[in-house]
C-alpha cells in the first residue's frame, strides 16, 4: 500500500477525531460558567459548537482534506480561546493556557507544518491583541507583555520543533512511497519480461514440435519408399519384369 495514503488516511481520521472532540466544547463551557457562578455562556457555546460542526463537515469531504486540516487546528486554537476567557476571574486561567501548547502537540500529529503554522499564528495574533484590547480574557490582572513574550518564545519553540517533525515525517513518508512505487514498477516489469520469456519459449516449443512432425512424416515417406523398393527388387530377384518403381 502507498505510504502516502497511509498518511492521508491517518490525517482524515486525526482531522475528524478533533472535530468531534471539539463538539463536546460546548457543553464543557455551560457547565464552566455554571460553576463559576458568572451566568450561563450560551454564546461562546453556541460558537463552539459551530466551530466543531464546520470541521466536522468538512472532515467528510475528501477533496477538502488540507482546508479541513488547516480548519480543526484554528478552530482547535479558538476553542481553547474562549474556554479561557469563559475562565475569566479564576485562579485556573492562568493554568488553562497549557491547553495552547497541548493542543499545538495534538495539531502537530498531523504532520502538516501549514497547519502547525497556521495555529501558531493563530494563537500568536490572538494572545498580542487581547493583550491589549481585551486583556481579561487571557490573564487576570490586566495588560501583562512580559507574559505574553514568554508564552510567545515557548510557543515558538515548540512549533519549530514540531514543523521540523513534521517536514522529516513527511519527507520519510514521501520518500517510503517513491520507493514502494519504483518497486511496484520494476515488479511489474519482471512480471512482463516472464510472460514474454514464457510466450518465446512457448512459441519455440510449437515451432520445434512442427518440425519434429514434418521430420517424422519425411521419414515415414521415406520408409514407404525404402519398402517399396525392397519389394520391387524382391519381386525383380524373383523373375518378375513387370515391376515398375514409382
Amino acid at each position: 500500500m502507498d505510504a502516502l495514503v497511509d498518511l492521508d488516511r491517518h490525517r482524515s481520521r486525526l482531522v475528524r477525531l478533533l472535530a468531534l472532540v471539539q463538539l463536546a466544547v460546548g457543553p464543557l463551557l455551560l457547565l464552566i460558567s455554571l460553576a463559576s457562578g458568572s451566568g450561563v455562556a450560551f454564546m461562546p457555546a453556541l460558537t463552539s459548537a459551530g466551530l466543531g460542526i464546520v470541521c466536522l463537515v468538512l472532515s467528510a469531504r475528501p477533496e477538502f482534506a488540507a482546508a479541513a486540516r488547516m480548519a480543526v487546528a484554528v478552530a482547535l486554537v479558538a476553542n481553547i480561546s474562549i474556554v479561557v476567557a469563559t475562565m475569566s476571574g479564576s485562579y485556573l486561567q492562568v493554568d488553562m493556557h497549557m491547553a495552547y501548547f497541548a493542543g499545538l502537540a495534538v495539531i502537530g500529529a498531523l504532520f502538516d507544518w501549514r497547519v502547525i503554522a497556521g495555529a501558531t499564528v493563530a494563537t500568536a495574533l490572538h494572545h498580542i491583541l487581547l493583550n491589549f484590547l481585551l486583556p481579561a480574557a487571557i490573564y487576570p490582572g490586566g495588560t501583562d507583555l512580559g507574559r505574553v513574550s514568554l508564552h510567545a518564545v515557548i510557543l515558538l519553540v515548540e512549533a519549530g520543533v514540531l514543523t521540523w517533525l513534521a517536514i522529516k515525517v513527511s519527507s520519510m513518508f514521501a520518500a517510503v512511497s517513491a520507493a514502494s512505487i519504483a518497486a511496484r514498477e520494476e515488479q511489474e516489469r519482471a512480471e512482463r519480461l516472464n510472460r514474454q520469456a514464457a510466450e518465446l519459449r512457448d512459441a519455440d516449443a510449437q515451432k520445434e514440435a512442427r518440425r519434429a512432425a514434418l521430420d517424422n512424416a519425411k521419414a515415414e515417406d521415406l520408409r514407404a519408399f525404402v519398402g517399396v523398393v525392397e519389394v520391387g527388387f524382391e519381386r525383380l530377384s524373383a523373375g518378375d519384369l513387370t515391376v515398375r518403381m514409382q
